[in-house]
């Protein structure tokens, strides 16, 4: 009876162990694995929002200069299409 005791208390902590280090193993892997996705969006991020604000200096250069407001109002409306955009302002750089 005390063997079947010992033996019994061993399988467990022998359990516990086995599955505390799998967990820890996962653990490791996910937190790995969400720093690699989140750099590689971060990067895409940047990339697009940079090519729609190049667009949209070019786009709306001459309709601000001209004040043609439906033009300004179209050329931002089609860029706000994409989803990772969320709003667009216009800044004065000039003197």
């Amino acid at each position: 009876m005390v063997i079947k005791n010992k033996l019994n208390s061993l399988m467990v902590q022998v359990s516990f162990f086995v599955l505390l280090s799998i967990s820890i193993i996962m653990v490791t892997f996910a937190t790995y694995n969400y720093s690699q996705v989140s750099d590689k969006l971060g990067i895409k991020l940047k990339s697009e929002l940079a090519m729609s604000a190049g667009r949209l200096a070019t786009s709306l250069r001459l309709l601000i200069y001209q004040y043609d407001v439906d033009g300004m109002v179209e050329n931002i409306k089609s860029e706000m299409n994409n989803p990772l955009i969320t709003a667009v302002g216009v800044e004065y750089l000039g003197t």
